[in-house]
């Protein structure tokens, strides 16, 4: 039987994970129009561009203990502790995020969305700060999808992330 190299399996899983979520958010436009109205959609699509700005509150931990992690498995190491480590700091991350978005979401919500204002009555800074706690949570998700990469079951990261749309 035909054995496949895993990193094929996790480069053809995350190709068809790519092609997954741009088809689902394709199909997602004009029913998102129709439902929402050009307006709206407009400030949808303000809000989920935070979802880059707010994926940095890992700090990068992610990537780092990504990085341990393999260097453990490499060495036959265990790397518990990292991960122990890692929550914690992200716990920390994701605290300190939340203070600083509620401190001044109030500020940057009445520029970002100002355009927004007479749509919005006066929602700005509950909306901002909403989608802000939102996508910071993904972006400490992401730690999650870091570790399986690491642990080298990469495709159940793609697979989650395909599933997720």
């Amino acid at each position: 039987m035909l054995k496949i190299p895993s990193h094929l399996i996790v480069a053809g899983s995350s190709w068809l994970s790519k092609i997954i979520i741009a088809g689902v958010q394709l199909a997602s436009i004009s029913y998102l129009i129709s439902i929402l109205g050009e307006e709206k959609y407009a400030i949808f699509s303000l809000l989920t561009g935070l979802l880059v700005w707010c994926s940095a509150v890992d700090f990068g931990i992610g990537t780092g203990l990504q990085n341990y992690i393999s260097e453990c498995r490499a060495k036959n190491k265990s790397y518990d502790a990292y991960i122990k480590s890692a929550l914690h700091l992200s716990f920390i991350a994701i605290i300190f995020f939340i203070a600083l978005f509620y401190i001044f979401s109030g500020v940057i919500s009445a520029k970002y969305l100002s355009s927004f204002h007479e749509v919005l009555q006066d929602k700005t800074r509950m909306l901002f700060f909403t989608s802000c706690l939102v996508f910071s949570s993904i972006g400490i998700g992401a730690i999650a999808y870091k570790i399986l990469f690491a642990e080298l079951v990469g495709w159940k990261a793609n697979l989650l992330n395909a599933l997720s749309y």
